[in-house]
């Protein structure tokens, strides 16, 4: 199982921003959290596509200490990681900034991909395997746009943004 803790940086990064903007005066325009000037690119690790495997009463019944912690911390990562880019979507969206928060992150990893210790070559290319697959999905079922036109769409905003601050200290 991959470390999904990415999202929690991602909040953590929110709050940073936030208390540097009330300590430099170049941020003063994020000090009241407008998400409208900051942009969240949260890049994750990838989840096991059978974190969310169902069990029984009877099945768990039998289990020990070292069954039972297999299966929870998995879990509680992946809670965490979900619950986290749930709430900065929900409060991005809240303050009209939906398209400055993008996650990316592959549910479905299986097989060797899950490991984060084989760096062999062939488990890289299957890796990037993934990637180039993730690209071409929906961001979610209710954004039809693929990660691949959000990532590109993403870059157009901090070049955008470079250019204005360029653009602004140069005048």
């Amino acid at each position: 199982m991959r470390c999904t803790c990415g999202c929690m940086q991602a909040l953590l990064s929110i709050s940073v921003a936030t208390k540097l903007a009330e300590e430099d005066p170049a941020f003063a325009s994020i000090r009241s959290l407008n998400l409208k000037k900051m942009l969240l690119l949260s890049l994750g690790t990838g989840t096991n596509s059978e974190f969310d495997k169902t069990y029984t009463a009877n099945e768990t019944a039998k289990w020990g200490i070292f069954q039972w912690k297999s299966v929870i911390q998995p879990m509680l990562d992946a809670a965490s990681s979900y619950m986290t880019d749930y709430y900065l979507s929900t409060v991005f969206q809240a303050l009209d900034s939906q398209d400055n928060y993008l996650r990316v992150q592959e549910n479905a990893l299986t097989g060797t991909t899950t490991d984060m210790v084989d760096a062999s070559v062939a488990n890289m290319e299957l890796l990037k395997q993934v990637g180039e697959k993730l690209l071409k999905k929906p961001v979610s079922k209710d954004n039809p746009e693929t990660y691949e036109q959000a990532l590109t769409r993403f870059a157009q905003l901090l070049v955008d943004r470079k250019n204005l601050r360029a653009n602004k200290a140069s005048s």
